[in-house]
């Protein structure tokens, strides 16, 4: 597994190991006495990475060291005093510089990771690994907080501990799900990262075209990504509007549609589709100077003019007969 932390979370206060396996709690054993009744407090967490070897520390933000106590000395324990070069958001306190301090890293780390006060450590970058200087098992003993921290103090309850406004593990860290693998938590509830809300406002919203397919995005949260499946790239929300979209396609359950350079999953809680028409192309116009030739239908043929032939020839053979007959009386 790839173990990086996520994008767009430099400034969540975050877990600093790859694998959350506490040992024993601040409420179990001889932590306990860390804080109940006492009048300086610390709320420590022993972290015994993935098993009984050695995993690393690493910032959770942009952190600077500002103390190293116990270095060569076999009777102190080495301990590591880191604080917030920014602001940094939490679970429970706020928007606020935090501090980290870790206990039992072995001298050798010093010099292996260049470990010194005023030494910029970036985020996601190794601070130490997990050791047993001055304990008998591997792990570190950590301890957080607001502001910041240079030194342990004895409470009255005789237990060497930070110095500051120390705080719950939980309420300092977010758990990195991308970074971070729950082993144990030690009956803490910690919080995953929230949801980012501030993502780029992407797209162009156009004119509603009954010409053209289009799709009508109504919520301002819908996700634009680079293909076709929820596991696209996020490249931003998609702005309120209408849209013309170029290709369909069925993935993840969604029908997705692609809409200017990414897609979006189709949902009548979130979008609402528009089928382009079919507009009927206009009737040809007529030039009115343009004369119009007069259509001549001829009239229909009758039968009246054979007989009118025939009549005529009836008459002259009549007028012929009378005309003999009166050559004939005269004589």
């Amino acid at each position: 597994m790839a173990f990086k932390y996520t994008k767009g979370y430099e400034n969540y206060a975050k877990f600093p190991m790859h694998y959350l396996r506490i040992t024993q709690s601040y409420n179990a054993g001889n932590h306990k006495s860390h804080w109940d009744k006492a009048n300086y407090k610390d709320y420590p967490i022993d972290l015994g990475g993935l098993d009984s070897g050695r995993d690393y520390l690493y910032a959770p933000v942009d952190m600077k060291i500002v103390a190293l106590n116990g270095i060569g000395n076999p009777k102190v324990s080495n301990k590591i005093f880191l604080e917030s070069i920014n602001k940094v958001k939490t679970p429970n306190c706020g928007t606020t510089k935090i501090f980290m301090t870790a206990v039992h890293f072995e001298d050798s780390d010093v010099s292996k990771f260049g470990l010194k006060v005023g030494k910029i450590i970036n985020m996601g970058e190794i601070i130490c690994l997990e050791g047993k200087e001055t304990a008998s098992a591997n792990h570190l003993h950590l301890t957080c907080g607001i502001g910041n921290s240079t030194k342990s103090i004895q409470n009255n309850n005789g237990k060497w501990v930070t110095k500051g406004n120390c705080q719950k593990p939980e309420d300092i860290f977010y758990i990195d799900k991308n970074f971070t693998i729950i082993k144990d938590n030690g009956g803490l509830k910690f919080k995953m990262l929230p949801l980012l809300t501030t993502i780029e406002k992407v797209g162009s919203p156009v004119m509603r075209d009954q010409t053209k397919n289009q799709i009508e995005i109504l919520v301002t949260n819908l996700r634009l990504r680079s293909s076709s499946s929820t596991k696209g790239k996020v490249l931003g929300y998609i702005k309120k509007g209408f849209y013309n979209y170029t290709d369909v396609k069925q993935n993840d359950n969604y029908t997705w549609y692609k809409i200017e350079n990414g897609w979006v999953a189709f949902d009548n809680n979130w979008c609402r589709l528009y089928q382009k028409e079919e507009v009927p192309l206009p009737a040809p116009e007529i030039d009115s100077n343009i004369e119009q030739e007069e259509v001549v239908i001829p009239e229909e043929q009758s039968d009246n003019k054979s007989e009118t032939k025939k009549e005529s020839f009836f008459t002259k053979i009549i007028s012929l007969i009378k005309k003999l007959i009166s050559f004939l009386l005269k004589r």
